[in-house]
């Protein structure tokens, strides 16, 4: 959203409902030193809200997180949930989860969410401690209810915070309901933060706890620490995340590290192979294990109600085992807000969802929360490392080569190009369109295409009507091939980044056969599609 007003009267407008004395310093300072150009990048647009809630950096203006924008926020999504259960005929009291993680400036966004809440009429369901992401969502369904709220900017650098939004479900927003709550925000009023932090806070959702014994902390990593100094980026994914807890696993003996992200809804595993190099698993690796975990169970029935989800971008391995293995798989869109909602419509239908995964470290056990959950991915991976051991003898990377026989090689070159604006990548993407010619591309390289997706333009060469099965989005930018050698990658536009992302996996009789179809068509992608953007690295 814009504001046609003079960049004079936003700035004075924007004192006026801001009561957050380090917020109000900041924009006085940039109108004392007559910063126009800042003063229209803080207040001209307002910072959007979408199916992740909201996420930026933090700092004074209506673009980025602080107090003001929190409240803001909090007050649309308030008045969205009332006028829906108006629309619904829901009576009674409703109540929302609230959670915060470490970072700077987390509790105080709480807070001010928790006030405006209440002086909505809410009851507000509040932890009072640190509480990993998971935790909300949980609780939505727990305690039944309307929404949930978690400020957390997940594992972004240090200077970012967030909002992340979830429903009634339990599971993330999805279309139609973030463009309502956004149209909300947009027609809020500010309220007096002095009224929404004067409210007493309840503390009446409680905590569980349990021990984990023969376990080693990495010390310098154990507390919460907002800017994140031992790490590059807080991210597990990341180059050097694990360096400081493999080289405490080192000395005290340790063959297996495990880590979330500072929010811990994602989690990480290495494990010391025989010739002392530390194998970190993908997440295409890790959800393949984490899947066989229940396949492996005395209670799996073959070509039963069971069904496991994996989103477009993550590996087709989950396919090909549910296809062997007698179990039905699902393939969503991107992102937990997807696979949360599709796995609750396979109940719906009278399938039992217990597994659901994306290839960047997510992992949502349904009997536990409709959301990826770190803490909940380690305890099934260390359960599944104690029964593959006692059972075979069988480490879990020698356990993942096991699979890999068993159902084939599947090996990914994953990566980012860096876009310098989204003009960029939608140019990209409407270039690639036309390569041929003024029609779609037929080969990448020299391998043939035999099935063209796009997920923007809404058209699928598989199908019967050339529509795809899955939702298609004109204001997202993702198209997925397969080849004639068994290669699949999609390409697509980051929503948060300026990135376009591409995955990429083949699969072959043999791990380093796998990898060579896979880095060969990166090679022709690069080469092809998307010459003169800047690899990942480079």
């Amino acid at each position: 959203m814009t504001d046609s007003l003079p960049i004079g009267k936003l700035a004075t407008r924007w004192l006026q409902q801001d009561l957050d004395p380090d917020t109000r310093r900041e924009i006085e300072a940039l109108i004392a030193a007559d910063d126009g150009t800042e003063l229209e990048r803080r207040l001209r647009k307002r910072i959007a809200f979408g199916t992740a809630g909201l996420r930026s950096s933090m700092k004074a203006g209506y673009a980025h997180m602080n107090s003001l924008t929190v409240l803001q926020a909090s007050q649309g999504l308030a008045d969205y949930i009332l006028a829906q259960r108006h629309l619904q005929g829901t009576s009674g009291r409703p109540s929302v989860v609230i959670g915060y993680d470490a970072r700077h400036n987390s509790q105080k966004f709480a807070r001010l969410a928790a006030g405006a809440f209440l002086a909505k009429g809410f009851e507000v369901l509040w932890f009072g401690i640190l509480v990993h992401t998971p935790m909300v969502p949980f609780a939505v369904s727990h305690f039944g209810a309307a929404a949930g709220v978690m400020v957390t900017a997940s594992h972004n650098p240090p200077a970012d915070n967030g909002y992340k939004v979830y429903w009634g479900n339990g599971c993330q927003i999805i279309p139609p309901h973030d463009k309502g709550i956004a149209l909300a925000i947009a027609d809020v009023e500010v309220g007096d933060m002095r009224r929404a932090l004067s409210f007493r806070y309840p503390d009446i959702v409680k905590l569980l706890k349990f021990d984990a014994n023969l376990m080693y902390v990495v010390e310098a990593q154990a507390m919460p620490d907002p800017d994140f100094p031992t790490v590059p980026f807080p991210n597990p994914e990341e180059k050097g995340a694990l360096a400081l807890a493999c080289q405490e696993a080192e000395r005290n003996g340790s063959k297996i590290v495990i880590s979330n992200d500072p929010d811990a809804d994602r989690f990480a595993a290495a494990e010391r192979l025989e010739d002392g190099r530390w194998h970190q698993f993908t997440g295409n690796q890790m959800g393949t294990l984490l899947a066989s975990c229940f396949i492996e169970t005395k209670s799996y029935v073959p070509g039963g109600t069971t069904v496991m989800l994996a989103s477009t971008v993550s590996s087709r391995m989950l396919a090909m085992m549910g296809f062997l293995r007698g179990f039905t798989s699902r393939e969503t869109l991107t992102g937990f807000k997807w696979l949360g909602n599709v796995a609750q419509q396979t109940a719906r239908e009278g399938l039992n969802p217990v597994f659901a995964f994306e290839e960047a470290i997510g992992y949502m056990f349904p009997s536990v929360v409709w959301e990826k959950d770190g803490v909940a991915a380690a305890v099934v991976f260390l359960a599944g490392r104690r029964k593959w051991l006692a059972d075979d003898g069988l480490t879990p990377y020698q356990k993942l080569q096991q699979l890999y026989q068993h159902y084939g090689y599947f090996e990914d070159a994953n990566t980012y190009l860096i876009s310098p604006s989204s003009e960029v990548t939608q140019a990209t993407f409407a270039a690639v369109r036309t390569l041929n010619n003024g029609v779609i591309p037929t080969h990448v390289g020299k391998r043939r295409i035999t099935r063209w997706r796009d997920l923007t333009l809404g058209y699928d060469t598989s199908t019967a009507d050339g529509r795809p099965v899955l939702p298609t989005d004109p204001d997202s930018q993702m198209i997925t091939c397969e080849l004639e050698d068994g290669v699949v990658f999609t390409a697509r536009g980051s929503g948060t980044e300026p990135k376009i992302k591409l995955y990429i996996e083949a699969t072959a009789e043999s791990s380093a056969e796998a990898k060579r179809l896979a880095n060969d068509v990166l090679r022709d992608l690069l080469q092809e599609w998307f010459e003169g953007l800047r690899l990942a690295g480079t």
